[in-house]
């Protein structure tokens, strides 16, 4: 039979543990950082395809706008032209002048009745492409509240 005492050292060492632990913070630390800087990046690549595509569509709807103005110049220039014919076939073949200006007037008419529904069209598609810059705007401001609510 042995005589004595018998004592357990039952200290836990958690210097191990702790370590382990920070290094599980740095690493989750990291992602989270490295996720936000990627999110900024797509964030500023979609911006700047939005704005890329803003003017273009600006572009698209002043071209479409000049060439409204460009056929409307068009059209009017034919109209003097088809008036001062006719008045001068009405001046060599003796006709009252009087139907000759009015088949003019009615022929004029009928061009520029033409001629707006060109004009109509292209207003229209110009009006389309604004209202896709108008929205683009919109969303890239979304965008921009949102990342700034996230910080």
């Amino acid at each position: 039979m042995a005589d004595g005492t018998l004592r357990f050292d039952t200290e836990i060492d958690e210097s191990g543990f702790q370590k382990g632990l920070k290094r599980i913070e740095q690493a989750a630390k990291g992602a989270t950082q490295q996720t936000a800087s990627d999110a900024r990046d797509a964030a500023k690549q979609a911006e700047q395809a939005v704005s890329q595509a803003t003017e273009e569509a600006g572009k698209d709807a002043e071209k479409a706008a000049k060439q409204v103005v460009n056929t409307l110049e068009e059209i009017q220039d034919a109209a003097e032209d088809a008036a001062d014919a006719i008045t001068d076939a009405a001046e060599d073949a003796g006709q009252d002048a009087a139907e000759s200006v009015q088949d003019a007037v009615d022929n004029i008419v009928e061009s520029v009745e033409e001629a707006g529904e060109s004009a109509a069209e292209a207003v229209e598609d110009a009006i389309v492409k604004s209202d896709l810059t108008d929205m683009t705007d919109i969303m890239m401001e979304l965008i921009k509240e949102r990342d700034g609510s996230k910080r």
